[in-house]
């Protein structure tokens, strides 16, 4: 995901630039997740950042996906291009945390390079990531990939095999994925995307399906995220990763969405959080915690929603889930 223009060109490119087949060998059983997990993102290089201690305060979130981490070379950077020693985002976190927010690291995004590929050498990139994992002390890390990123070959094998090698080191880290799809699951390349994970031996605890922008007017948002939903599960299952819907993750853009004619209700998100539920999908999120209030004009903004109502309306939505 990134800042407003999310996954439209992201999945026009997957659709051209697939990746060669890779043929699973297996994986490993996925870690089951307790109940449905909700971390909605926050882009916390954003000016509305701040809107984190406010969700956590007022709308009680207690976990949020910190986003994103990025590459310079192989030096670990937030949005903020500061490094993870010395980011603006450090303090944001320690709030969050001293009240009670816990985060899962994202990596990646649309508006920058992730690590995998800015970094060529594979124990240089394992060790940054790791030096992510140690300088935060977080159990969970989030890989977004998309745009030319999820059809770069090279990139997508280097970085499931530093994941595999972080696996082996830390027991118990949770590995999730963010993949854009359409309304009937990823495209081509997002299949590759996991069977080359199934091929590396990579477990993913949770496969995050960013349910928006397709790209042309949806009427029934909610609706589509069921379907999407339902065909990334299939597709995993089909690329020889062993996972269930408690490895599934579902995240729609709250409000205007950047491809004309999608929006996501609060009723949708209703909808959205009460099938997940039943459903037992492992985790809820939304683009994002700083879009998360009325802003006037309308339309696909990076700090507000699009839509009427009051400020954390989605995040209250999002919360009663957990």
């Amino acid at each position: 995901m990134s800042r407003v223009a999310l996954a439209t060109a992201g999945l026009a490119a997957a659709s051209a630039l697939a990746v060669g087949t890779v043929l699973p060998t297996g994986s490993a059983r996925a870690q089951e997740v307790e109940g449905t997990q909700v971390a909605p993102y926050v882009d916390l290089s954003a000016n509305s950042a701040d809107m984190l201690d406010r969700a956590i305060a007022d709308g009680g979130l207690r976990t949020f996906t910190a986003a994103f981490v990025l590459g310079s070379g192989c030096k670990p950077i937030w949005g903020d291009t500061l490094g993870i020693e010395d980011s603006t985002v450090n303090p944001r976190i320690d709030r969050a945390r001293a009240a009670g927010a816990e985060p899962i690291i994202s990596f990646g995004g649309a508006g920058g390079i992730e690590l995998g590929q800015s970094c060529t050498d594979e124990a240089a990139l394992t060790a940054a990531y790791q030096s992510v994992i140690d300088k935060y002390q977080v159990s969970k890390i989030d890989f977004d990939v998309e745009g030319g990123a999820i059809g770069d070959t090279a990139s997508v094998e280097r970085r499931f095999r530093a994941i595999k090698a972080l696996q082996d080191r830390n027991p118990g880290l949770q590995v999730s994925v963010t993949i854009p799809v359409l309304e009937t699951g990823p495209v081509d390349t997002g299949r590759a995307f996991l069977a080359a994970a199934a091929a590396q031996g990579v477990r993913l605890d949770v496969i995050n399906a960013m349910v928006m922008d397709y790209g042309h007017p949806v009427d029934d948002m909610a609706g589509a995220a069921r379907t999407a939903a339902a065909g990334t599960l299939s597709a995993a299952q089909e690329s020889g990763l062993d996972v269930t819907w408690a490895n599934i993750g579902v995240t729609p853009m709250i409000g205007a969405n950047d491809s004309a004619g999608e929006t996501v209700s609060q009723d949708d998100a209703r909808a959205i959080v009460a099938w997940a539920k039943e459903q037992g999908v492992g985790r809820l999120a939304f683009w994002s915690v700083g879009r998360d209030q009325p802003c006037p004009g309308g339309g696909a903004q990076p700090t507000c929603s699009g839509v009427d109502g009051a400020p954390l309306d989605f995040t209250k939505v999002f919360t009663a889930a957990g």
